[in-house]
């Protein structure tokens, strides 16, 4: 109270203040979080898209033949093969629970990949003779149909 008898309106109103920032912050946070999980859930339905064409290309090469294709998405995710035995392979990446015990082809942006952006696959996949690790960029690759496996070779 003042002076004169009356209740002091500043602490009230800095009460006030604080709980209104408090929740603008909130209101913030939330929309980081939503925002956070739709352009991941993006991300994700780009690599599976991408994944999806860059089978579709492998599958059509001919027995004894090779193809050259452009991969370009998404750019810096890593291309991975997986054998039916490991769940980790030789470069760290993480095979997808639901992909134990299968062949596999994942798209991977950190050593965890997504199970949606992974596929089974029975032929295998190697990279001038090892098992597949490729990181995605703006790159021709030339994918030679060796019948047992695909040996994919990138172009200088």
């Amino acid at each position: 109270m003042n002076k004169r008898g009356q209740e002091d309106p500043t602490g009230t109103n800095i009460v006030k203040l604080v709980i209104a920032i408090l929740g603008i912050v909130m209101i913030l946070v939330v929309i980081g979080i939503a925002l956070r999980a739709y352009f991941s859930d993006i991300s994700i339905e780009k690599a599976s898209s991408s994944l999806d064409t860059i089978l579709t290309d492998i599958s059509n090469v001919p027995a004894g033949e090779s193809k050259t294709i452009t991969l370009m998405n998404p750019q810096g995710w890593y291309l991975v093969y997986f054998n039916e035995n490991d769940n980790i392979n030789l470069g760290g990446f993480e095979k997808p629970e639901n992909m134990f015990g299968k062949k596999a082809v994942c798209v991977c942006k950190t050593s965890k990949c997504d199970p949606k952006a992974c596929k089974e696959f029975q032929t295998q996949l190697k990279l001038n003779g090892s098992p597949l690790i490729l990181r995605i960029q703006i790159i021709d690759v030339e994918i030679f149909n060796k019948v047992e496996y695909y040996d994919f070779v990138v172009q200088k």
